[in-house]
């Protein structure tokens, strides 16, 4: 249930951390992910994984099932409108897709989620939107984002990465970057 943030200058590995524990990137050492945990991986080009074909009701309805009322409530959590719930997801625009993801990715009920630069062009509606949501998530959660406040409206630990080690900090990035002064 802890919600964490890698944060450090770019380049030091941040996102390539987040791609060896899903496997994308090859790594030395030893990870390991609990027997039966599901991960969910948000990347920075995530929308293509979306099936274009399907409608973001049938996408919600795939995942998670349910009443149609209650997928639409749903979908409209997360800024998808009734026009848009029955139009193929290749007609939405980046914005929708992108928010679409997201929906997708918390209604899929997984253990541990990795978001990496989840709040790269978001407007600031859709950026509340996602905060909420993972304040909401039970679930372990880590997060690489260069938005300060962002960061410290979502996360309770800071994994912070610099000359290849990591020095963990409990408490905000605001309170980190206080310290270190």
């Amino acid at each position: 249930g802890d919600k964490v943030a890698f944060v450090g200058r770019n380049g030091t590995g941040k996102t390539s951390m987040l791609k060896a524990i899903v496997g994308e990137v090859p790594y030395g050492g030893t990870l390991r992910i609990g027997p039966g945990v599901k991960v969910g991986y948000f990347s920075q080009d995530t929308t293509e994984t979306l099936d274009l074909a399907l409608t973001p009701l049938e996408a919600l309805e795939n995942v998670m099932g349910g009443q149609e009322h209650q997928l639409r409530s749903l979908l409209a959590r997360y800024l998808i409108d009734a026009n848009h719930c029955n139009r193929p997801i290749s007609m939405l625009s980046g914005g929708q897709k992108t928010r679409l993801r997201f929906c997708l990715l918390f209604a899929e009920k997984n253990d541990l989620l990795l978001l990496d630069e989840p709040t790269n062009h978001l407007d600031p509606m859709t950026w509340n939107v996602v905060a909420q949501a993972i304040n909401e998530y039970e679930g372990t959660l880590i997060l690489v984002s260069h938005d300060r406040i962002f960061i410290d409206q979502t996360v309770k630990y800071l994994w912070v990465i610099e000359d290849e080690s990591i020095k963990v900090f409990g408490g905000t990035l605001s309170e980190y970057l206080e310290e270190e002064l």
